[in-house]
């Protein structure tokens, strides 16, 4: 293999790493919803790439476990069952609570202080009687919580809760897709910054894992499953 080769080698790898982060985090932020059709000529062209390092993204992403891809029909993202969705919900109580004993130690003041204002200010729009953009507060949401996971000193955990951030994406967001859902949920995540302002990583805990399941229930009792 000449130099040549191995150079376009390299670029057909890092366009499919580029094609991987791109249809990876618009299943996070919900663009890409479970059950779709991923179409590799629509992801290619908004790409600006050829089909093939696309579809190299695509078998990447099969082989997490996050989209099946059908010979002859194509690629969805997966759907989760019931018995899917209580047992990461578990694993996530159990970790984020886990993550918080030490990342409460390295989140700063400053972190904290910029989420809260955010969600004031959603709070705040909600009390006039205004309008409450959804995929803004979800992207508060998934914030927070990231930064509770981000900012813990165990690699593992990170690593962990990355994939299953990825799988319960969508499912909070139909959880929260009621008004009066948002509004709880925006009280409860700021009772957390309250409480990591405070140290008090006991009761953050507590107040995490009542939050989680109130989630969690909130999505069976949406989905009625």
């Amino acid at each position: 293999m000449d130099l040549t080769d191995v150079g376009n080698k390299r670029k057909r790898v890092n366009r499919a790493q580029i094609a991987y982060e791109a249809i990876k985090n618009s299943i996070l932020n919900q663009v890409i919803k479970p059950g779709d059709c991923l179409s590799e000529t629509s992801i290619a062209e908004k790409l600006n790439m050829s089909r093939t390092p696309v579809r190299e993204a695509l078998k990447m992403l099969a082989n997490e476990d996050l989209i099946e891809i059908r010979n002859g029909v194509g690629a969805y993202v997966k759907t989760l069952s019931f018995k899917d969705i209580l047992d990461i919900f578990e694993v996530r109580k159990n970790l984020e609570t886990l993550a918080v004993e030490t990342s409460i130690n390295n989140i700063t003041i400053q972190e904290l202080e910029r989420l809260e204002e955010q969600l004031k200010e959603l709070q705040e729009e909600y009390c006039k009687g205004e309008a409450i953009d959804f995929e803004n507060f979800n992207k508060i949401d998934i914030e927070i919580h990231r930064l509770f996971i981000s900012k813990c000193d165990n690699k593992y955990v990170k690593s962990i809760m990355e994939e299953i951030q990825l799988r319960i994406a969508a499912y909070q967001f139909i959880s929260l897709s009621e008004l009066g859902n948002m509004e709880e949920s925006i009280n409860q995540h700021l009772k957390l910054i309250e409480l990591a302002k405070s140290g008090d990583v006991d009761e953050l805990k507590k107040e995490l894992a009542r939050h989680i399941e109130w989630s969690l229930n909130s999505i069976i009792k949406r989905k009625n499953i």
